[in-house]
């Protein structure tokens, strides 16, 4: 039992020790840098750099009137 505390103890100290050090390096997060609501809507990603798929262009299956089903990440046969 008092191996168990000291492993649960020691884990402890070094979780804390390690987000402090952490939390020193980050920098303080930037309100500017949010968006809201009220902001214009930004351009399309690059398709050079991050592959995506387009809304309308998402093969759904499934019966139209009950329940449709679309693969948005992976390989569904895997």
């Amino acid at each position: 039992m008092q191996t168990l505390f000291k492993v649960v103890l020691s884990a402890g100290i070094v979780l804390g020790l390690t987000s402090s050090a952490l939390a020193q390096g980050a920098p303080a997060p930037n309100p500017a840098t949010k968006a809201t609501l009220s902001d214009p809507e930004g351009p399309p990603p690059n398709p050079a750099n991050v592959p995506f798929v387009l809304p309308k262009d998402i093969k759904w299956t499934g019966d139209p009137a009950r329940q449709q089903t679309a693969v948005l990440y992976g390989d569904q046969s895997k």
